[in-house]
């Protein structure tokens, strides 16, 4: 279909094309699950086809002493209730994220225990989220 086709292509059966030797099409579907229609023997997906790859990684963190994690614009972990210090989250895989640890009162930050954030000595870690990833930290008791 002509409206496929970017700039100062035209189509040309099935094929948008620019000049005699440079050709593209989309590789032949195996459902129209998007609506889209069918061009020269190719499906076209449409728009509201579902992506063939997950846009979600489900990231685990676990909080060991007393505190919590704060994954900013996500959500917040608590050793306390109602999550103890266990929680679940869908993020997105192209999302930056920076998560910061605050430590209860008599309590410090010791530590992330999980590779992720191995490389931070200090209470905050940015990460791009994984299709699955663990993340942890330990609080220690304040002296």
């Amino acid at each position: 279909m002509q409206d496929d086709c970017a700039g100062e292509q035209t189509c040309s059966g099935g094929f948008c094309v620019s000049s005699a030797d440079v050709q593209c099409m989309t590789a032949p579907a195996t459902n129209d699950a998007g609506g889209g229609g069918s061009v020269g023997g190719y499906i076209d997906a449409g728009i509201d086809a579902p992506p063939d790859a997950p846009t979600h990684g489900l990231v685990t963190v676990d909080v060991a002493g007393k505190g919590y994690v704060d994954l900013e614009g996500v959500g917040i972990c608590d050793s306390d209730e109602p999550q103890k210090g266990h929680c679940q989250f869908s993020i997105p895989l192209s999302l930056t994220v920076t998560m910061r640890a605050f430590a209860d009162d008599d309590w410090k930050f010791e530590r992330w225990t999980t590779s992720a954030c191995a490389w931070a000595t200090y209470d905050t870690c940015v990460f791009v989220p994984t299709l699955t990833m663990q993340l942890g930290v330990k609080f220690r008791k304040d002296d």
